[in-house]
C-alpha cells in the first residue's frame, strides 16, 4: 500500500493560471481505487476530504456542483449522505437515493431531490447548476429536473467537505453524513455550466470538459493516492 499525499483540488482561474486548495483527509485517508477516469477515492462511511475555506470555494452567485459517484449504500431514512458540501452554504448529497440539493438564502427556501434515482453499485453522474433564477438537476448527463429560485447563496466560513458535512467546531456540532462509496471526477465552478458543457464531462470526463477560458473551477483532478 502506498501512501496517501494529498496534492491539491485543482483550480482553473481567471487567465488560465493555476492555483490551488489543499485536500486534507483529517480522520484518515480515504483508499485509491479504479475509478470512472483513472483512479477514484473510497470512503468508508468513516472518512472524508476537507478543503478549507477561501475564496475560490466562497460562491454565491452563479454554482456548478458535478461529481462521479457510485454509492455502497443507499439512506433511504430521511437522511443524507454528502458528496460535496458547503455547511449551511450549499450542498450536493444523495438523499432517499436522488441527488438532494440545498442553498442558503435562496428563495423560496427549501431543500430540494431530483425526480430520478440512482443505483448502489453503479457509476452515476450527478451534478446541480444554479444560476440565480432556477437550480437544474442532471444525471448522467440528462437534464432530470428544475426548480425555481432566486437570489445570492449567503456564505459562511464553514470548509467544503467531500464525502461529509465538515462542521466549524464553534457551532458545537460534529461531522455528519457521512458518504459510503466510490467519489471520482468531482468539481464546483463559479458558473451555472450549461446542459452541453455537462454532457461533455459526462461523456468525456474533466480533462475533456476544463475551459482555461476565464472560469473558476475545483477540479478533481490530483487527490489520489501515490504509489
Amino acid at each position: 500500500m502506498g501512501s496517501y499525499k494529498p496534492k491539491s483540488v485543482l483550480v482553473n482561474t481567471q487567465g488560465g493560471k493555476k492555483a490551488g486548495n489543499p485536500g486534507v483527509a483529517p480522520s484518515g485517508p480515504p483508499e485509491s481505487v479504479e475509478g470512472k477516469f483513472g483512479e477514484a477515492l473510497y470512503f468508508d462511511g468513516t472518512n472524508y476530504l476537507e478543503v478549507v475555506d477561501s475564496k475560490t470555494i466562497g460562491i454565491s452567485d452563479q454554482l456548478t456542483m458535478e461529481a462521479w459517484v457510485k454509492p455502497e449504500v443507499l439512506v433511504v431514512s430521511g437522511d443524507a449522505m454528502s458528496v460535496t458540501t458547503k455547511d449551511v452554504c450549499y450542498y450536493m448529497q444523495v438523499r432517499d437515493g436522488k441527488i438532494g440539493n440545498y442553498f442558503y438564502n435562496v428563495n423560496p427556501p427549501g431543500y430540494h431531490l431530483s425526480k430520478n434515482n440512482i443505483k448502489v453499485g453503479v457509476w452515476t453522474h450527478i451534478a446541480v447548476t444554479y444560476d440565480g433564477k432556477e437550480k437544474v438537476f442532471y444525471i448522467n448527463g440528462e437534464e432530470d429536473s428544475r426548480v425555481s429560485a432566486t437570489g445570492k447563496i449567503q456564505l459562511t466560513n464553514d470548509s467544503l467537505g467531500i464525502a461529509a458535512e465538515v462542521r466549524i467546531p464553534s457551532r458545537g456540532a460534529a461531522n455528519q453524513r457521512y458518504y459510503k462509496g466510490i467519489i471520482d471526477e468531482v468539481r464546483i465552478s463559479n458558473i451555472a455550466r450549461t446542459p452541453d458543457e455537462i454532457k461533455e464531462s459526462f461523456e468525456n470526463g474533466l480533462v475533456m470538459a476544463v475551459d482555461f477560458s476565464g472560469k473558476l473551477s475545483i477540479t478533481w483532478g490530483q487527490i489520489k493516492r501515490e504509489k
